[in-house]
């Protein structure tokens, strides 16, 4: 968990499980070509209480290309998803693949889809 003000600008995480991301500010200032937390084939992990916002991509991501099972996807607040200064077309908010995830008190606004 982050301690304290923590601003990123995202996370890439790939075969690695039981990761909490958990407490960040996460915003894409400069172009960027991942989501703001995209797991791929990462199990068992958990995105708790972060802040993302003002992103060039979705705000999390879990691919169908490496699906990541049980996951838990709670108390975000993503804002402005796909919005920044020279790009306001939107994008997905929560992409979920793999089996019992769990996505549940988020708080999504601004954004072009909010869950798909």
């Amino acid at each position: 968990a982050a301690a304290g003000s923590v601003t990123v600008r995202g996370f890439y995480v790939v075969s690695k499980s039981y990761i909490r991301i958990c407490g960040f500010e996460i915003t894409q200032t400069v172009a960027h070509v991942y989501s703001a937390i995209r797991l791929q084939a990462s199990h068992g992990s958990e995105i708790l209480n972060n802040y993302i916002h003002h992103t060039y991509e979705a705000g999390i991501n879990l691919p169908r290309t490496a699906p990541s099972d049980n996951v838990l996807i709670r108390g975000n607040r993503l804002a402005y998803i796909g919005i920044v200064p020279t790009l306001a077309v939107g994008a997905v908010a929560i992409t979920v693949a793999g089996d019992n995830n769990r996505v549940e008190y988020n708080d999504i606004s601004h954004a072009g889809d909010f869950i798909n």
